[in-house]
């Protein structure tokens, strides 16, 4: 005779074996793709120029929608520093409210800080940064400290009507 609790409990193992089995191949796949972009793919480094209103923001937005990296704004991350109370926060601040211009160290080693954070692991947009020579001779150093280069930079250059 057919007892229906074993033949459901057999199933239900069953089922439950084939789901984790199927989990695990899937997972395994998953980290072998994600190792070979690791690998052939470096971070996607990108810089925007143009002047305000051109449309940096606009691209910005759909180029991190397409790649998934961030964009990362020297002025929004000045301030976020500030409130979070980092090391180059508190020496941000300390310059702005002496009413300085915060030096080129002070963002060169906020933007290393910042590139280290899991959301820039397949690459960041640079918004703001750089503006100068010495600052862009600075933002290269920094990424070849890690074997990386910038791998784009967009210019926008849009009439003045």
């Amino acid at each position: 005779e057919i007892d229906g609790v074993s033949v459901g409990a057999g199933l239900a193992g069953g089922l439950v074996a084939g789901g984790v089995g199927g989990y695990l191949m899937g997972k395994s796949k998953v980290d072998a793709v994600e190792a070979k972009y690791e690998k052939y793919w470096p971070r996607k480094i990108m810089i925007l120029f143009g002047p305000a209103g051109a449309g940096k923001g606009t691209q910005g937005e759909r180029i991190i929608k397409e790649l998934g990296i961030p964009q990362l704004s020297t002025g929004d991350m000045l301030r976020e520093a500030v409130s979070q109370g980092t090391e180059v926060g508190k020496k941000a601040k300390a310059v702005m409210e002496s009413g300085g211009l915060v030096g080129d160290d002070i963002l060169i080693a906020m933007i290393a800080e910042r590139v280290q954070n899991e959301d820039c692991k397949h690459g960041f947009i640079l918004d703001g940064m750089p503006r100068t020579l010495v600052q862009a001779k600075a933002v290269d150093e920094l990424l070849a400290k890690t074997g990386e280069c910038v791998s784009l930079v967009m210019a926008f250059d849009v009439p003045y009507e």
